[in-house]
């Protein structure tokens, strides 16, 4: 299935995870069972769980996925607003054709720079909430371990233990300060260590996927403004929409493996997102112009003059 072809290719036994998975999807709960009776060495990170996948050798595909698609929207959002901000033909003027790619090259790459940046910024402002978090955890439990017991007494009873039960977990858990203080963290204050991925490997990530995603579009327009007469214009632009929708597509099939629902409706809802944020963009190029013709984009340049 599509969850099978997920998971990592190594550090997991094939036929555990198979069936295991497979029992899932079918509602077997004998299937299950049977597939976690089997006889094989693993580990608790081989468990056949997407989050698993994510964690090992996939950790940076949510990065990728929402950096790629922004690139992808924001670079076709520039070119609808600047295609409709022409007097004349763009597929037909090759000053404003060059013009455009131009444009849109330095757009992609600037917002590239700096979604980077503030996801760096993002990743390092939650490693550090968390590691401060941790530390006064940490503290609390050295000087005074028996308030934190009481907290977390508390708040397993709310959950439904009984005070008797809840009383022997957390005496038993208090046994061990690492786990303690982690469960604290998880279970008090909804916090999970973000360390799994640096905030230098977030940046790097977001900015090779919203780069190359976001100049898809233009891929062919790019060929053509490199090798004149390479592709025609029309062709050109025609190409660039099958690109956008076939990468549309391709981000949706990846996010269904984040959640529960299938594969196509995810690839047509994330195609939808893509066409509504286009198409928004030229609805409010089309009202600005209308009611305000003053603020609407004079022509650049006359059809035989020069860039700039």
């Amino acid at each position: 299935g599509l969850v099978v072809s997920f998971l990592p290719s190594s550090g997991i036994n094939a036929e555990y995870g198979a069936k295991a998975t497979s029992a899932f999807l079918n509602n077997d709960v004998d299937g299950s069972i049977a597939a976690h009776n089997l006889n094989l060495k693993r580990s608790i990170d081989d468990e056949p769980h997407r989050s698993n996948t994510i964690k090992k050798e996939n950790k940076f595909i949510k990065t990728i996925i929402a950096s790629g698609t922004q690139g992808l929207i924001v670079s076709c959002i520039v070119l609808v607003l600047l295609v409709s901000g022409f007097s004349h033909d763009l597929l037909t003027d090759s000053n404003g054709y060059n013009f455009i790619v131009v444009i849109i090259v330095e757009v992609v790459l600037a917002t590239a720079l700096a979604t980077s940046f503030v996801e760096y910024m993002n990743k390092r402002s939650a490693i550090e909430f968390y590691h401060s978090e941790k530390k006064r955890e940490t503290w609390e439990y050295d000087n005074f371990v028996e308030g934190e017991r009481a907290e977390m007494v508390e708040l397993y009873v709310e959950k439904g233990m009984t005070q008797n039960d809840a009383d022997q977990v957390v005496t038993l858990l208090s046994k061990y300060k690492d786990l303690f203080i982690d469960v604290m963290m998880a279970e008090e204050l909804q916090l999970i260590s973000p360390d799994h991925v640096s905030p230098l490997e977030t940046a790097f990530s977001t900015f090779l996927s919203y780069s190359f995603m976001g100049l898809l579009p233009i891929l062919p327009l790019i060929v053509s403004f490199t090798w004149p007469g390479s592709i025609e214009n029309v062709v050109a632009f025609r190409l660039g929409v099958i690109l956008t929708a076939t990468a549309l597509l391709f981000f949706g099939y990846l996010k269904s493996f984040f959640t529960s629902i299938t594969w196509w409706q995810i690839m047509i809802a994330n195609v939808f997102n893509g066409l509504f944020g286009i198409g928004s963009a030229y609805l409010l190029r089309w009202g600005i112009s209308s009611f305000f013709p003053s603020l609407a984009f004079p022509p650049f340049f006359p059809h035989s003059g020069n860039v700039g």
